[in-house]
């Protein structure tokens, strides 16, 4: 035989040959079952980042709002210590006014009238402002009418008297005002 005659393998030898080929493949390459795990040890290990990555950021959460509810909380403090500040000089002058021994009527009414005014500034300051309601419209949404009366004098659906006074804190109704409001006078023949 020459060199460049080949010899042509025997069957037996080829089987033999991909046996010991598939046994060195099979030993060196992973199994599907090898892969499966080693996927499954990946996605865990991937949850495991994610689950304290959520855990983090819900701790993170939790802090800010723990947070956002202190200052909250001061700022709230603060806006009712400087109110009641406000309020304790209208008391201040309402127990100055109790402690003169000697009171002419017209000198209290004159008191009572400055501490009164006193008291509407320090609420028109926080944006508690009188509903003027006396010979306006009839407003359901500001005015709460008791009664009603018979008028030759007002235009109907006017406020005539106002029992209690309503007020507004800022743009929204604190308390609306109870009125008697006029009605068109009845044709009686």
């Amino acid at each position: 035989m020459s060199s460049k005659e080949k010899k042509k393998p025997n069957v037996k030898e080829v089987q033999k040959e991909d046996e010991t080929h598939d046994a060195s493949v099979d030993e060196e390459a992973p199994t599907e079952l090898e892969k499966a795990f080693a996927t499954i040890r990946d996605l865990e290990t991937q949850l495991e980042a994610s689950r304290n990555d959520y855990l983090r950021v819900f701790a993170d959460g939790e802090n800010r709002k723990k947070r956002m509810m202190a200052d909250l909380e001061l700022r709230k403090n603060a806006a009712l210590r400087d109110y009641s500040l406000n309020l304790l000089a209208v008391v201040d002058n309402f127990e100055r006014a109790l402690a003169q021994e000697e009171h002419d009527f017209d000198s209290l009414k004159k008191g009572v009238a400055m501490i009164y005014q006193q008291l509407m500034d320090v609420l028109a300051s926080e944006g508690v402002v009188k509903i003027e309601a006396l010979h306006q419209e009839f407003d359901a949404n500001k005015h709460h009418a008791i009664t009603t009366e018979e008028s030759e004098d007002m235009e109907p659906n006017h406020v005539m008297e106002v029992f209690q006074e309503g007020y507004m804190f800022k743009d929204k109704l604190l308390r609306a005002s109870m009125v008697k409001v006029s009605e068109r006078k009845s044709e009686e023949e």
